[in-house]
């Protein structure tokens, strides 16, 4: 999901934090528990109220990719039997 070098992988995230940027500011660093926790991240005001809109937005763009990211992988991997490109 975050290191593999293949076609498509890199472009996604790039896209998805694009879509983000043209409602919120920054883009949290992604890491494998900020991914598969997607649905639990909770962003805060600077008065420390809870989000609910950036909540539901990053938890559809995250797992929306995720989902794109797993089928392209699975479309290459049946196709090419290449699970991955690592530099």
């Amino acid at each position: 999901m975050l290191e593999c070098n293949a076609p498509g992988q890199h472009q996604i995230w790039q896209l998805t934090e694009r879509f983000w940027r043209l409602r919120y500011p920054s883009w949290p660093k992604l890491n494998w528990g900020l991914l598969l926790g997607c649905g639990l991240a909770r962003f805060t005001s600077s008065k420390g109220n809870i989000i609910p809109a950036m909540n539901r937005f990053f938890t559809i763009i995250v797992s929306t990719s995720m989902y794109l990211i797993w089928n392209f992988r699975n479309t290459r991997v049946l196709e090419t039997s290449t699970p991955c490109i690592k530099n």
